[in-house]
């Protein structure tokens, strides 16, 4: 008589669902969003005034904020969820109060700064690195930037993200999905950074109530 095989059968229909979900991983790159805070209270309601102070540049290029803070109104633009006020207005009168750091104004100083703007949130933030592939060891473009939304009166930040990239976090196989000019790069980071902001007008932090739902039995 003879014994029955053991052989192990693979379902058809199983091992291209598996090989399509790999496929799908490895395309979508292995770059990591965003790390964001969410601060608590009732949110920004939507047409809130929002402007964009310029971004204090802790690098050797001289043509990084002009170039991040481009990408950012672009895309704070496409949100459709604040009046985005022109930074010129609210740089004439950080001349006029003699604001040299914006970053590090006092509450005092932001309350003054958002009544004569008419702002009342400001996006403040520090560009950490911004590099061409001409400047780096691996050839590639290297940006990170860091940003808060805060509440002109009171000073509170209502929203915070910070983002660090390379050219080649996103790439697969072939190169695909490799970004080779700094500009691509930057366009990156903002639209990212920016799309972290959506849903701010709820009470927040969204966060918070998720974490509360995992730890009820």
């Amino acid at each position: 008589m003879s014994t029955p095989s053991h052989r192990t059968r693979h379902s058809p229909a199983g091992l291209p669902a598996v090989a399509a979900r790999a496929m799908l991983l490895l395309l979508c790159g292995c770059a990591a969003g965003p790390r964001t805070f969410r601060g608590p209270g009732p949110g920004v309601p939507v047409g809130s005034v929002v402007a964009v102070v310029p971004l204090v540049n802790l690098t050797d290029n001289e043509t990084a904020p002009r170039l991040i803070t481009e990408k950012l109104l672009l895309e704070l633009g496409r949100l459709h969820h604040f009046q985005v006020q022109d930074p010129g207005i609210v740089l004439g009168y950080l001349r006029e109060l003699r604001i040299l750091v914006p970053d590090r104004m006092s509450r005092e100083q932001m309350a003054e700064l958002g009544s004569r703007s008419g702002a009342q949130y400001f996006l403040v933030g520090t560009i950490a690195d911004c590099r061409s592939g001409e400047n780096t060891p691996a050839g590639v473009p290297v940006a990170a930037v860091s940003l808060r939304l805060v509440h002109a009166a009171s000073g509170t930040v209502a929203w915070a993200g910070s983002l660090a990239r390379t050219g080649t976090d996103r790439e697969t196989f072939f190169g695909l999905g490799k970004v080779r000019t700094l500009d691509r790069l930057s366009a990156d980071i903002a639209r990212d950074l920016v799309r972290g902001i959506r849903g701010i007008d709820r009470i927040g932090p969204p966060l918070a109530a998720s974490a509360r739902r995992k730890e009820q039995p």
